[in-house]
Formats: C-alpha cells, structure tokens, sequence
C-alpha cells in the first residue's frame, strides 16, 4: 500500500456567537463545566479527542450525545452546549449557521488525513490522475 498526506486535522471548540463563554474564552478550569455535545460516530478524529480527555483525566458534562455530526450545529447555535470538533468541520459549520470557533484550553493531538492506494495502482494513469486531482483540491501544500 502506497500513502500521501493530503492535510493536519486540528480539533477547536464550538459556542454559540453570543455565549458568554467567549468573554473569558474556554479554559482548563471552565471546559469541564461546561454543558457539552458528544459526537459518538465511530470516526478516527472523535476517538482522538476521546481518548486525549480520558488520558488526562477530564470529564466533561455530557448533556447530549450525538450518532453523527449532522444536528449539533443547530443545536450548538440554539444553546449554551459546546462540542469540540475538527476544524475542518467547524469551519463548515459556521459558515450556515451563528457558531464560533475558539481554541480548546488543552493541547490536542491532531492527525494527518491521507489518501491511500494499492501498489498495483501506483503507475495506473488513471489512478495517478485521480490522486493528483484529490491532492491539489484538497491538499495543503504542494504536490508530491
């Protein structure tokens, strides 16, 4: 199997534009308190943050878990929850619905997304043009 990074997932927090939260920011000692949505999908970048919190012994208020991502941004824009998602997807999120983004109070770990192929695909024209299109539309950085 063959691999190219396409881009680095990092994780930020999700609130409501006009939280009160976003007068002091989320930090060490208020994250926990907070009331948060959970996303249990079964995705690789949930279970990064999962375990990251479970490795530092942070429990969160758990007020609604989630199956997939597809509720949480009406339901963060309508409440005082937060999530923590891909910044990726919060982007996303923001740009249909009166969300912002801030910075989690912890270091998270983030992860790279890559596409993969097998090595009977490596000089397959068709298959080298598909991977150089993904790479340059969803690429951070030049081609490889």
């Amino acid at each position: 199997m063959f691999q190219q990074r396409l881009f680095h997932h990092s994780f930020v927090c999700l609130v409501r534009s006009g939280h009160s939260i976003l007068r002091e920011g989320i930090t060490e000692e208020n994250f926990p308190r907070l009331p948060h949505a959970v996303v249990h999908f079964g995705g690789r970048s949930q279970e990064i943050v999962e375990q990251f919190l479970q490795s530092k012994g942070i429990e969160r208020r758990e007020m609604l878990h989630s199956s997939h991502f597809l509720s949480i941004p009406m339901v963060i824009a309508s409440t005082d929850m937060v999530v923590t998602v891909p910044a990726a997807v919060a982007e996303i999120f923001s740009s249909f619905t009166d969300i912002t983004a801030v910075p989690p109070p912890y270091k998270m770990p983030g992860f790279d997304l890559k596409q993969n192929w097998h090595r009977s695909q490596q000089n397959d024209p068709a298959n080298r043009w598909l991977r150089t299109l993904v790479l340059e539309l969803f690429g951070d950085g030049p081609p490889q």
